[in-house]
């Protein structure tokens, strides 16, 4: 999420339900994720932006495909047992993180996102298996005015002392780098931009029927795909 130096932004949206309350073993739960951007002055905004799952079932599908284990703490299966493999994990459930905690703030979030607007609540828009009803998502978004608060200039500049200290923290044996918030995904934005974005064989074949099917001149595509 983008924000001018004035603003920071928080946004929020419901999702199908995909984890259950901690100790349950029912898919009753969105995954819910929260961003949140804070400006900076000259350092990279604080971006965040992330789900209250150890993981999503995207990436789980890319474990799969490649023929990977989870990690710990990802997953349950369907009858709500700790899992590694992907393909008992699809079947199954996400673990939200901090067991209570991330489940508490996943259904928050939810409630956020639909009950202010009148939009589908958890179960109430759809499941994994039949997908979404169209036209029942929700979402939340706040805009904080700095200068109804502080100078912009004063509050941008303590962003960067925070960061700058963040980046200059002593670091454990291993690291050479502690990353803020969304830096990771500035750096590979560049990056891709740069060198193009690299996709699974997988991916790819699934781009391929996808444009078969929409009609797209698969040639052509293949031609945009390499450049």
């Amino acid at each position: 999420m983008a924000v001018g130096h004035g603003m920071i932004g928080i946004a929020t949206t419901n999702a199908l339900p995909t984890m259950a309350p901690d100790g349950g073993a029912e898919r009753i739960l969105g995954i819910d994720p929260l961003a949140i951007s804070v400006p900076a002055k000259n350092e990279y905004p604080i971006s965040y932006d992330a789900a209250f799952s150890g993981t999503a079932h995207g990436k789980i599908r890319v474990y799969a495909q490649k023929g990977l284990e989870l990690e710990e703490g990802w997953a349950l299966d369907a009858d709500g047992h700790p899992t590694t493999d992907p393909l008992a994990a699809i079947d199954g459930l996400l673990r939200p993180i901090g067991g209570y905690k991330g489940a508490s703030l996943a259904l928050i979030m939810g409630i956020l996102s639909s009950m202010l607007s009148g939009a589908a609540y958890g179960t109430e828009l759809g499941n994994m298996e039949v997908g979404p009803e169209a036209g029942k998502d929700g979402h939340f978004f706040m805009a904080i005015n700095i200068e109804f608060f502080v100078d912009p200039e004063e509050f941008t500049g303590r962003v960067d002392r925070a960061i700058q200290q963040v980046h200059n923290t002593r670091k454990a044996p291993g690291v050479d780098r502690i990353w803020m918030p969304g830096e990771r995904e500035y750096a590979t934005r560049k990056k891709n931009s740069e060198n193009g974005i690299p996709l699974s064989q997988e991916s790819l074949d699934d781009l391929f029927a996808a444009a078969t099917t929409a009609r797209v001149n698969v040639e052509q595509f293949e031609a945009g795909l390499n450049g």
